[in-house]
């Protein structure tokens, strides 16, 4: 897979298409630069990417990713945790925690992998009783030789793509896709990446984020939601930071900034900020626009005005 673009919108739409929701902001005049060069297969990524011009980044992944910047400490903000990534740290990122990330100029190796195989090797590694758990975003601290491996595994991911011809079950890809999924798993049994969570806990948490999707213009209060799923405030906690890496509350605000987001994204430009926000349940429009801007990196009317 290769793709160059200094067009915002093009990029924005390339990455929602392949690794989950996208939102990029540059903050400097001039080409966008960005280019990803990765080797896909149908259980495995890794590759390449940079950026040639500074961007704030707001986004979600779909399966657990792996960033390593190679020349830069980047902060990534996931609920109120600040996880860092630079050469030498990689951060691991959990399927649907939001993060956002100030990105300078640079180059950075990029690594996702297909949870049941990714569970597969965990569960290989683990020991002792077996329980249900969830992934959590974690960074993790690289020996030389755990650095130097990402790098040699995003080379032996393209080596192996080219030799299975399109070929899902070559023997080649397979073991690559493994030793991938190996390395992802190891770090995230070292830094205390799994978290326990019953099955009962995580319908919850799912089924209490589908809720407030489709009540967000609406009053949302702590009590509120603690009534809608008829447990404890200590479990509602629990089973919301375990699963999405946020408080409820937390995870009301960042669906109303996005659906704000996608409001303003297309509605015309005559359009009212005012109406979004209120229309999103946002009842105070200065702290509504603090963080807007602290989120996606732009007010809400310079969004709307790029329509």
């Amino acid at each position: 897979m290769r793709f160059r673009s200094d067009d915002l919108d093009e990029t924005t739409a390339f990455l929602t298409k392949r690794f989950g929701s996208h939102h990029r902001v540059p903050l400097r005049r001039g080409p966008l630069g960005y280019q990803l060069l990765a080797a896909t297969s149908s259980r495995a990524v890794a590759g390449w990417t940079s950026v040639g011009t500074e961007n704030v980044i707001r986004a979600s992944v779909p399966t657990p990713t792996v960033h390593l910047s190679l020349q830069h400490q980047i902060e990534y903000r996931v609920g109120r945790r600040v996880l860092r990534s630079a050469p030498g740290r990689a951060v691991v990122l959990a399927p649907g925690h939001d993060y956002s990330a100030r990105v300078p100029p640079g180059n950075f190796i990029a690594m996702t992998v297909d949870p049941v195989l990714l569970q597969e090797e965990m569960q290989a590694r683990r020991t002792g009783r077996t329980q249900s758990w969830v992934l959590q975003s974690i960074e993790a601290e690289l020996t030389p030789n755990a650095a130097r491996e990402a790098q040699d595994l995003a080379a032996a991911q393209f080596a192996a793509v080219q030799a299975a011809g399109g070929e899902r079950t070559h023997p080649d890809l397979l073991a690559s896709e493994r030793r991938l999924a190996a390395w992802v798993a190891t770090r995230l049994l070292e830094h205390s990446g799994l978290r326990a969570l019953s099955p009962a806990s995580l319908r919850l948490a799912e089924d209490l984020d589908a809720w407030i999707g489709a009540h967000l213009a609406e009053p949302i209060t702590f009590e509120r939601l603690r009534a809608q799923t008829g447990v404890s405030s200590r479990c509602l906690q629990k089973a919301c930071l375990a699963r999405w890496g946020q408080t409820p509350i937390e995870l009301v605000t960042t669906r109303r900034l996005h659906r704000a987001r996608a409001e303003l994204l297309s509605r015309p430009a005559a359009a009212s900020v005012t109406e979004v926000a209120t229309g999103c349940g946002f009842t105070h429009l200065g702290r509504f626009a603090g963080l807007y801007r602290r989120t996606f990196g732009e007010s809400p009317s310079d969004t709307l005005g790029r329509r």
